[in-house]
């Protein structure tokens, strides 16, 4: 369904792992949320369920976990905002100090 609704990635993220040279596909949140929040993507979705043979109960849970799991990924920072806002902080960490950078 993600090659369905979403088609290529939004960009590559490393990982540090041997297996996985080629990176993590990474989606833009916003798009995503559009995507889930179409008519088209909920009749797959509980297509999909019913196919694997999921009950209303767990179709239930889905929903709900999904509902929180919007509110909590659209709080949560990616991993190249965390790395850029740690570089930051050592380089403002570091002018606080009074080092500099070398100049050629």
């Amino acid at each position: 369904m993600v090659k369905r609704f979403l088609g290529d990635p939004d960009t590559m993220l490393s990982v540090n792992h041997f297996s996985n040279y080629t990176g993590k596909r990474a989606y833009s949140i916003d798009r995503v949320h559009e995507i889930e929040s179409s008519v088209e993507f909920e009749e797959a979705l509980q297509k999909s369920l019913r196919r694997r043979g999921k009950d209303k109960s767990f179709i239930s849970t889905i929903k709900k976990e999904r509902k929180r799991t919007v509110k909590h990924v659209g709080k949560k920072k990616t991993e190249v905002e965390e790395l850029l806002e740690l570089a930051s902080n050592e380089l403002k960490d570091a002018i606080g100090k009074g080092l500099r950078t070398p100049h050629k």
